[in-house]
């Protein structure tokens, strides 16, 4: 018992406060906790059954099993190998007095010990403060402990950021010493903002650590070592969705497909029909593609001001999408023309490039597609710019500035940002930039 307990510290106290005082002074204590890995140094921490009891069925079988360590009346000893003493600290305050100090060090063990020791509020502080945390260097290793602990809602907001940021996440060092079962989570995604050959090259690096790190050796691993350290993951690789002359230098490079396996793969690029070899999904990771168009009423006539102008639109999304391309209009008369197209967030660009757009006789919009699919936060402004070199046959008149597909609702907003833009007449409401092409989340 601390000699420094005051006389009378009950007075004015409540329940909880007298639980704490209890606590931190250790008085009336009748349990010893011996924390600590089995043949290292110990920490003594001392409790009351009675709390301990009325707050955990985990601590009252505990303390009703009649193990040998439970069965002094004076002071059971118990020892704890699985805990650190910090962590089993503030798990005890949490039960004394319901205040526990959740934080980016110790999120991750409290989870742990809140779920062995059936304290489901504890629980779901941790999984609160993970969940409001969660950031593209630490998605792999929450996600590790939410499969390990079977807390499906941790895991599905790691996978879904982990879906949106997918290029960043694959290309980053976390990943590397991922659980095999984390990485089968990861590409069991059906839907990633990421090309299947980054997604590629992401697992046969992974695989490269795996056996050096195994192994211990310094010589870089051989093709029939990477697939044996790949496994079944190398079946969750959707070679049939990659572009064939990326699939046809990966190929050459290495060998981690055996020959049967390449020949299916071409085999389907060129037929679109699977055999029996082909062990791979041939389903797109973005899904169905859909788009929607703002336009009302297709005006066909010349659009051109008097002196090239750049033309823009703001948009907005009320949910996560993944942009594949842009519609504009064709061309007037018998001439196309080039355009410099641009889609921004704020001052950074996030594609950018110069191409050109056929004339045609039909008002439908020409699709510009993107490299690669760009994420399209909720909420957030994006800008698409679009300077034609020549004559558009074409504008909206009226267009809409809500559009719907879906679960999708889609905001348009004139532009009015940038000195190169103030003789724009492209708004919400009437001009170009018809469409945009996306997938759903």
């Amino acid at each position: 018992m601390d000699p420094g307990i005051e006389s009378g510290w009950q007075t004015g106290k409540t329940v909880l406060d007298c639980n704490r005082y209890m606590l931190e002074h250790d008085i009336g204590t009748d349990v010893c906790f011996e924390i600590g890995q089995t043949g290292g140094a110990t920490v003594t921490v001392r409790a009351h059954r009675y709390v301990l009891t009325s707050r955990s069925e985990v601590f009252e079988a505990l303390f009703k099993s009649g193990t040998t360590e439970c069965r002094n009346e004076n002071e059971a000893k118990i020892r704890i190998d699985d805990i650190q003493p910090e962590i089993f600290r503030e798990i005890l305050r949490f039960i004394y007095y319901e205040k526990a100090e959740v934080n980016g060090e110790n999120a991750t063990l409290l989870l742990y010990a809140s779920k062995k020791y059936l304290l489901p509020v504890l629980t779901r502080h941790c999984r609160d403060y993970l969940l409001k945390n969660l950031s593209i260097s630490n998605a792999v290793s929450v996600l590790e402990h939410g499969l390990l602990f079977d807390e499906k809602e941790l895991s599905r907001g790691c996978l879904r950021l982990i879906s949106l940021n997918s290029d960043a996440v694959l290309k980053g060092v976390e990943i590397l010493s991922a659980s095999k079962s984390t990485m089968d989570s990861i590409l069991s995604l059906t839907v990633m903002a990421s090309t299947e050959l980054d997604i590629y090259e992401a697992c046969v690096n992974w695989a490269r650590c795996r056996v050096l790190g195994e192994g211990g050796s310094v010589e870089e691993p051989t093709d029939d070592q990477i697939r044996v350290a790949l496994g079944h993951l190398l079946y969750k690789i959707r070679f049939p969705t990659m572009d064939p002359v990326e699939f046809a230098r990966l190929s050459v490079k290495r060998g981690v497909l055996s020959s049967a396996e390449k020949e299916a793969v071409y085999y389907y690029f060129v037929t679109k029909e699977r055999v029996a070899e082909l062990m791979f999904s041939a389903e797109k990771r973005w899904g169905e593609e859909i788009f929607v168009d703002r336009t009302v009423s297709c005006i066909t006539e010349k659009w051109r001001y008097s002196t090239p102008t750049v033309d823009a639109i703001n948009f907005k999304a009320d949910c996560g999408i993944l942009l594949t391309g842009v519609g504009l209009y064709p061309g007037h008369l018998q001439t196309g023309y080039d355009v410099d197209f641009e889609v921004m967030e704020s001052s950074k660009s996030l594609f950018k490039r110069r191409t050109s757009v056929p004339h045609s006789a039909n008002a439908t919009p020409w699709k510009i597609s993107l490299d690669r699919p760009i994420v399209i936060s909720a909420g957030v402004a994006y800008t698409i710019k679009a300077f034609a070199h020549d004559d558009i046959g074409f504008y909206g008149n009226p267009c809409e500035p809500v559009c719907s597909t879906g679960k999708v609702t889609i905001t348009f907003t004139g532009y009015t940002g940038g000195a190169e833009l103030a003789k724009t007449a492209t708004n919400g409401n009437y001009g170009q930039i018809p469409r945009l092409f996306f997938y759903q989340f």
